[in-house]
């Protein structure tokens, strides 16, 4: 399948799940989860002024986290799916959400994270996973830190 079919499939599922999509994660598998994850997120990052890039945000979960961990986190969301980002957008109306791929970071200057994450599985959605790392290490700051869940990875 062709990269670009590739995102085209992805933005119609998460368009067609985001309504639903917090519903979902509301467990207490879900909470332990988002627990565990937070102490992993904060073993990452540095002391102070921390920048986040959160690949394929969906509705907020990792902006959730970075701000119960510390609330100036200096957050940044990249998201694909245009109803992830209205879902985002209406919980969070001050957060500043991309739309966009992973792959395609040109948006985001050279060294300018300390922490690139991609949660829950996420990453297992990017259409070019070699590009996508490729990105992620040109936008971390040296000894920048990358958090990332993958379901099966193969270079599409």
């Amino acid at each position: 399948m062709s990269p670009s079919r590739w995102l085209q499939r992805q933005e119609l599922y998460w368009n067609a799940v985001a309504s639903e999509y917090d519903s979902l994660y509301e467990t207490a598998w879900s909470r332990g989860e988002d627990c565990r994850t937070a102490r992993i997120v904060t073993s990452l990052l540095p002391k102070s002024a921390a920048r986040v890039l959160d690949l394929a945000c969906g509705t907020g979960l990792g902006f959730k986290l970075c701000r119960s961990i510390d609330s100036g986190i200096e957050y940044q969301g990249l998201e694909l799916s245009e109803r992830m980002v209205g879902q985002l957008s209406a919980k969070y109306p001050d957060l500043s959400v991309r739309r966009g791929v992973m792959s395609d970071l040109r948006g985001f200057p050279n060294s300018s994270f300390d922490l690139v994450m991609s949660l829950n599985t996420s990453f297992s959605y990017t259409e070019r996973v070699s590009t996508t790392f490729k990105e992620i290490f040109r936008v971390l700051r040296p000894n920048g830190r990358i958090l990332l869940s993958a379901l099966n990875l193969t270079d599409r």
